[in-house]
């Protein structure tokens, strides 16, 4: 997820606003009405008075004479829960025209984008609120009971926090690595020697020691046909700007003349012997060649197809078929490898099976390079090397890379230097936190609460593919048998716990004498950390995508696995008091958004061990496809006029079908919930609300978000995920429980569009039969980042 740096707050009378800061923050809960008479002399009066007044100022309904006062529910929860909705809804909106402005109205129009951030929303808000705790287990002293990597995160800490340091430090070690890659024309011309230049060699070191990849990128990672194993991956890179940027420059001359920008004055503040005429010629090459790079790169959407990214081979093997392509131009691939694992302790052989992703990126590489010349290849390489690194320097550098930034995010002021730092020991030293976090903050009750909501939304999702029409039976068995295999890390990992465990895991990650030389210490211990895994067997139980302070939610294709770290267990997401309506409606459409991944455009293609291969019989596969591509265009249609551009329903597929089945699943299981225990009480100041109303708006809040028009534009470029206007509109308008719930009309352009204009990758069948098969009413029709 993002970072921000400050919370938005609603401007009113001082007792709500209070209020409003404890619903986001407190843990807090369910009851039913039957319970409501047991709590109800210990009512906080002062809350529900705030509420009542929050409810006129809204425009709520008054109470229907037929709700009686012991159906609403006055527990301590209950009245957290109305304050979060009561802050976000914007009544004056007819639900079923606009759902998102409905449910988030009033959040953002009272959270605008923070200067320092380039959107804001709720996970911002907890982000901002573990932020803070991060920065007090990080000022604390060192404790000798303490694991080292909690100690050496302390260091890191103080010494990326120590401006004056790192300004008396200056460039000189960055000028010493750039000496060390042979010298950077745009510099100083005179110390580049051509004859001397490897461009291989030094895509690798940069590789090896700063983790960009340039050119060409490698990594380790389960072999997709047999995770149980690690295999050598061979890849296209990233790049210094959006792909989509790239791919079509002349759409975005602003954003390139700004890279360009960037590049010279970070020259020029690298004490640069040449003319800003020269330094330009030479920033123009640089981007041309990127370009040319770009355009023969793959989309995110065509790296779902894993058949055509998916090319095993012998390394020797593949040597002999690159060699082919051009008898005067050769990339001498173990010598590639040798220099990304010299220091990892592993040993490349000349038969090393590896898999090529993008083979036909490689193919047409080859002409490229050879034509390029070699001093704008060089340079390519060296600047994205010094553009990674110059963040970690002087306040001269950090001031340019801030106004490159704020051309692609549009935000206007960067983050506080604390926190700053506190992402930076997040990245490497995230689980020795969260030993911290964990004990300061994490309520043990949600892990255990949620772990059941997890197979409670296991159980609802294979009742629904049983009784899925249009799914064959194999297929069915597979799938069934695909969900009871997925397994669960909830919160974070037991071995947190153990002190040895803990510094085993930061075995080998030593600090360097200054922050400067430390970052390289620990991109350089993060990437062999990473490459000794080739010869190691893959652990299944012991897979943990996120450290436990992390706001987000992940399913892992390779192993069949679902994350959910302690950060997302906490409101609006979930709390052991909140209505389940909230709760359900927060961290259970999570759930099943990621179970739903196992299954989505990409996940399909992975079986219950995470291999990938076909399971799909091919009558089912057919018409999966075909609904897959409805939902394609359907997402496609959808079009963000801040930003001018469409939806890339194609890009935003795997995440749509998540969203969509998520949400889906998740009100299934909300409605096993109630058969089992009873309706749950209405909210104060929301009496004209049903719970099931409540499930859906309690699933729009986590989505409320301001952005800016920047971001906005990255991400319709970047994102897998789609915006969060359409994060809501588009699973709402596909679903009948949502209409039935608000008795909406057919409408084309609302939320309850006519069938044929719906999209579901399961069937009306699926979406609209209970879960023993029987139908529901015909009146209403019809058959998720943040997280990811």
């Amino acid at each position: 997820m993002r970072n921000s740096s400050v919370m938005g707050r609603f401007a009113t009378v001082a007792v709500v606003t209070t209020f409003l800061l404890l619903a986001t923050t407190s843990i807090t809960p369910t009851l039913g009405a039957s319970l409501l008479k047991e709590n109800s002399g210990n009512i906080n009066q002062e809350k529900l008075a705030a509420i009542r007044e929050l409810s006129k100022a809204a425009g709520a309904p008054q109470r229907d004479a037929s709700i009686n006062e012991e159906e609403i529910c006055l527990t301590e929860g209950c009245l957290d829960a109305a304050l979060d909705l009561l802050n976000a809804i914007n009544m004056t909106v007819d639900p079923c025209k606009d759902f998102f402005q409905y449910s988030c109205g009033r959040w953002l129009t009272n959270n605008p984008v923070p200067p320092s951030a380039s959107w804001w929303s709720r996970f911002n808000m907890l982000i901002y609120e573990i932020n803070n705790v991060t920065q007090e287990i990080l000022n604390e002293d060192p404790n000798d009971e303490d694991a080292k990597p909690i100690n050496q995160v302390k260091d890191f800490y103080k010494s990326c926090i120590d401006i004056d340091a790192i300004e008396a430090v200056g460039l000189d070690p960055l000028v010493q690595i750039i000496e060390d890659f042979g010298g950077w024309q745009l510099v100083n011309p005179g110390v580049w020697n051509s004859t001397a230049f490897d461009w291989l060699k030094s895509a690798a070191e940069v590789r090896r020691r700063s983790l960009q990849s340039v050119i060409i990128s490698t990594h380790v990672s389960a072999d997709l046909k047999n995770t149980t194993k690690t295999v050598v991956y061979l890849d296209q890179p990233g790049f210094g700007l959006p792909r989509g940027v790239l791919i079509a420059p002349d759409n975005y001359t602003d954003l390139i003349t700004t890279y360009e920008n960037f590049i010279v004055e970070v020259a020029t503040e690298l004490g640069t012997s040449q003319t800003e005429a020269q330094l330009r010629t030479g920033a123009r090459a640089i981007i041309d060649l990127e370009v040319e790079l770009a355009k023969i790169s793959s989309s995110d959407e065509a790296r779902y197809d894993m058949g055509r990214i998916y090319n095993p081979y012998m390394l020797n093997e593949y040597q002999d078929i690159t060699d082919g392509i051009d008898a005067q131009f050769s990339i001498a691939w173990k010598s590639y490898l040798d220099q990304v694992f010299s220091s990892s302790g592993v040993e490349i052989v000349e038969s090393e099976p590896i898999v090529v992703n993008e083979v036909e990126y490689i193919r047409n590489l080859i002409p490229i390079l050879k034509d390029a010349a070699p001093e704008t290849v060089a340079n390519y390489i060296v600047w994205r090397l010094v553009a990674g690194l110059v963040p970690d320097t002087n306040s001269a550098m950090r001031n340019i890379t801030f106004k490159f930034q704020q051309a692609l995010t549009g935000f206007n002021v960067p983050l506080t230097r604390d926190e700053t730092c506190a992402n930076a020991a997040n990245a490497v030293f995230g689980m020795a936190i969260g030993v911290k976090y964990i004990e300061a903050v994490f309520d043990e009750d949600a892990k255990t609460e949620v772990n059941q909501m997890v197979e409670n939304l296991r159980s609802i999702f294979k009742q629904m593919v049983e009784v899925a029409d249009w799914m064959q039976n194999e297929t069915k068995t597979a799938a069934i048998a695909k969900a009871d295999a997925m397994r669960s890390f909830m919160a974070y990992p037991d071995w947190l716990k153990d002190k040895e465990a803990v510094e085993e895991f930061y075995e080998g990650l030593e600090l360097g004498d200054s922050y400067f030389t430390s970052q390289l210490s620990l991109a350089l211990y993060r990437m062999d950390k990473g490459l000794k895994g080739l010869r190691e067997p893959t652990n299944r139980d012991e897979f943990w995508k996120f450290y436990p302070g992390v706001v987000n939610a992940a399913y892992s294709p390779e192993l069949n696995s679902i994350t959910f770290p302690a950060g997302i267990l906490q409101p609006p997401f979930f709390g052991k008091l909140r209505p389940k309506s909230q709760n359900y409606g927060g961290i259970g459409v999570v759930i099943g958004h990621e179970i739903t991944h196992g299954f989505d455009n990409r996940g399909s293609q992975f079986d219950k061990d995470g291999n990938f291969q076909n399971w799909w019989d091919n009558v089912t596969k057919v018409e999966y496809d075909r609904r897959g591509q409805c939902m394609s265009d359907q997402y496609s249609g959808f079009f963000a006029e801040a930003a001018g551009l469409h939806v890339n329903g194609d890009l935003t597929l795997g995440e749509n079908i998540a969203d969509n089945g998520g949400l889906r699943e998740s009100y299934r299981a909300y409605q096993k919930y109630v058969e089992d225990n009873g309706e749950e009480g209405r909210l104060p100041g929301l009496e004209h609300l049903s719970p099931n109303q409540l499930f859906f708006i309690g699933y729009a809040n986590i989505w409320c978000e301001s952005m800016t028009p920047e971001e906005l534009v990255s991400q319709l470029l970047t994102d897998p995920h789609s915006p969060a206007e359409f994060r809501v509109k588009g699973p709402v308008r596909n679903s009948a429980d949502f209409a039935e719930a608000f008795s909406c009309p057919e409408d084309p352009d609302g939320m309850n569009p006519p069938a044929e204009d719906e999209c579901t990758v399961c069937s009306r069948y699926c979406v609209n039969s209970s879960i023993d098969g029987s139908s529901e009413s015909e009146q209403v029709r019809r058959p998720i980042s943040g997280y990811d």
